[in-house]
């Protein structure tokens, strides 16, 4: 009737042979992401935000926005990419681009990130 529990999930999880992990963690973002290609959104202009910025440029994708929801970087640009409040970027890019969530630290749960993003329309976050 559901999916596979916590549990087994986590068992499959630390089963899993170091060289498979290694290619899982090179190709997800590219499985989750590649259709979206052109229109890419970065969700947190903070480091992981830069960083991920860089490497998309290295591989000659520009995303259309950052989102961010710390108000002082509202319609400000960081590297050279717009800044927007949540509400507005998914209300402009949000059907058609995937947004990917670029914060990486101790505070932050990807998943009220993605509740966040999805109660106000977001179909798809990486």
């Amino acid at each position: 009737m559901g999916g596979p529990t916590l549990e087994t999930q986590l068992d499959g999880l630390l089963s899993e042979a170091i060289a498979s992990a290694k290619l899982r963690e090179r190709s997800t973002f590219d499985d989750l992401a590649f259709p979206f290609g052109d229109s890419l959104v970065l969700f947190g202009a903070g480091l992981t935000g830069r960083r991920t910025l860089a490497g998309l440029r290295r591989m000659g994708i520009e995303p259309l926005a950052f989102l961010d929801n710390d108000p002082a970087l509202w319609n400000t640009s960081v590297d050279g990419l717009q800044v927007l409040p949540p509400k507005e970027g998914v209300g402009r890019f949000g059907g058609n681009s995937a947004v990917v969530v670029t914060i990486w630290n101790h505070r932050h749960f990807f998943t009220r990130t993605r509740n966040q993003l999805s109660a106000l329309g977001c179909d798809k976050v990486v």
